[in-house]
């Protein structure tokens, strides 16, 4: 008996995933993702397709979007909302676009829709947006979203979207990132990109003699991105490193180091931005500074 109850149960969940499984009648309500026709988790990013059409062929009387978002976004997704039990499930926020004035008109750009149309469409980058803003959003963070439309005759339609979150690349030195040059003591950044390294360049800024040194490994360039071009990697002094498509990187910095304390003879100092771009549209910088005193 459990096992079939469990069965019933998974074929259940594969209805509800498939967001139109059942529908039969011409005029049920639909919805349709043709960038994610199967309704997968989709991760957030700059290549995100996240356009869904809704088809209510009986004229439009509900839409809710029930939100299950990270707790520190809550607050300001509160903000969205202005009636008051739609809020009052911290874990669950309810997005009334009938109803909700407030949220009809913070979230327009998400979806511009009235009682009565028979198709409208959502845009969940604009959603996620306005949710997320410039929080610091902890890695592998999800949003799930269940999308409720009612028709005028009564007809229902529920559809589960989610989206994962992969947090920007992030550094860590391991040693000072004001270097004294002559100093010997080791310098490693430590690049962590959940999202996989797809570029990494380093610019130069700063002494006259680094600069002229630097820039005739690099074509008389002032930047390098070294995770496409392995001939830069190596004539900055990162031998065997593979880049491109990782998810952590350690930059040694002992060869530059040791050109460099050769090369500057003069007090100056030499700064190097470190810039990493992930697969998904995500960057950050790091910049270690060079000193010759």
């Amino acid at each position: 008996m459990k096992k079939i109850s469990l069965l019933v149960a998974l074929a259940g969940l594969f209805v509800f995933a498939g967001c139109n499984k059942g529908s039969k009648a011409s005029s049920d309500p639909t919805f349709t993702w043709d960038s994610n026709s199967k309704f997968a988790e989709m991760e957030i990013g700059k290549n995100m397709d996240g356009v869904i059409s809704v088809s209510i062929p009986g004229g439009l009387t509900a839409f809710t979007v029930t939100a299950t978002i990270p707790n520190k976004l809550v607050g300001m997704a509160e903000q969205l909302i202005s009636i008051s039990s739609n809020k009052a499930n911290e874990s669950q926020l309810v997005f009334d676009f009938i109803q909700d004035a407030k949220t009809v008109s913070s979230l327009k750009s998400f979806a511009s829709v009235t009682a009565g149309t028979k198709g409208f469409k959502m845009d969940f980058s604009k959603f996620l947006d306005a949710l997320i803003g410039t929080a610091d959003v902890a890695n592998a963070s999800r949003f799930v979203f269940k999308l409720h439309v009612e028709d005028a005759a009564g007809l229902k339609k529920d559809c589960q979207v989610s989206f994962k979150w992969t947090s920007a690349p992030s550094f860590t030195v391991s040693g000072k990132s004001t270097y004294e040059l002559g100093s010997k003591e080791d310098l490693v950044v430590k690049i962590t990109a959940p999202g996989k390294v797809e570029k990494l360049t380093l610019t130069f800024a700063g002494s006259t003699e680094a600069l002229d040194y630097l820039r005739k490994r690099i074509d008389n360039s002032n930047s390098a991105e070294i995770a496409g071009n392995a001939n830069y990697a190596e004539a900055l002094g990162f031998k065997n490193l593979t880049i491109a498509n990782q998810t952590a990187v350690n930059l040694d910095f002992k060869d530059l180091i040791d050109d460099l304390t050769y090369e500057v003879t003069k007090a100056s100092t030499t700064t190097v931005t470190i810039k990493v771009d992930d697969v998904l549209g995500k960057s950050g910088e790091q910049v270690i500074t060079f000193v010759k005193k």
